[in-house]
């Protein structure tokens, strides 16, 4: 996970202090199939907290996905 977050992270690191950054989460469907298991919470952390990623697109539309428990990973901030 630290890994996954790092990639993001050093990619935007030097953008400009107004740039906004957004991070669309998709569990993928490359040919019909599907990249992972689970739910949102093994990668909630690493998405919301380790990423300086401002907003997030995640898909919530499949059976795939367990929930908006994950969201409680959410860092509380000003605009929140």
């Amino acid at each position: 996970m630290h890994k996954y977050a790092w990639m993001p992270k050093e990619a935007i690191k030097d953008r400009p202090d107004d740039m906004v950054i957004g991070m669309h989460v998709y569990r993928g469907s490359f040919r019909s199939s599907h990249f992972a298991e689970g739910g949102y919470h093994i990668a909630a952390n690493a998405i919301f907290n380790m990423t300086s990623v401002d907003d997030y697109l995640m898909e919530y539309d499949t059976e795939r996905v367990d929930g908006l428990q994950p969201l409680a990973r959410l860092p509380n901030g000003e605009n929140w």
